[in-house]
Parts: C-alpha cells; sequence; structure tokens
C-alpha cells in the first residue's frame, strides 16, 4: 500500500524562514528538515487514515528547526 504526503511551501518555510523560492532551496529546505517532515508525517497518519495528505504549516508548530551543518559551518567562517 502507498500512501502520498505533500509538505506545502508554507510548512517549509515554517521549518526554515530563510528558504528562498527557487528549486535548489525549497529541495534543501525539504532535506534539511527531512526528519520533521517524517515525525509530522506519522502523527497525521496516526490521526486519520487515508490515500492522501496534506501537510501544511500548522502541523509543524512547536518544531524547533535547528540548523543544518551547513549553516553553523558558515556562521563559524563568517564570525571569524
Amino acid at each position: 500500500m502507498e500512501w502520498s504526503f505533500f509538505v506545502t511551501e508554507g510548512a517549509l518555510k515554517r521549518l526554515q524562514p530563510n528558504m528562498g523560492y527557487d528549486e535548489v532551496s525549497v529541495l534543501r529546505a525539504f532535506d534539511d528538515n527531512r526528519k520533521a517532515i517524517h515525525i509530522a508525517a506519522m502523527r497525521a497518519y496516526k490521526r486519520e487514515r487515508k490515500g492522501f495528505y496534506e501537510l501544511g504549516a500548522p502541523i509543524f508548530d512547536g518544531f524547533v528547526r535547528r540548523p543544518a551543518l551547513r549553516d553553523c559551518h558558515r556562521e563559524r567562517i563568517f564570525a571569524s
């Protein structure tokens, strides 16, 4: 069986506020927040069984986005 999960632009923006709107930025935001997206998908699935789920910004309330390793590295470089 297969279930589809759609992560909205607003949800990605909630997880990574500095996200750009080009394809590379959106894909990077998704990859950097894969764990939070997976947790939200599991919660949505447990709440209600259906074939398609839209993960919007409200489902990510309470998630704390931690900077990706490359963000930390970039901050250290520019802070020097």
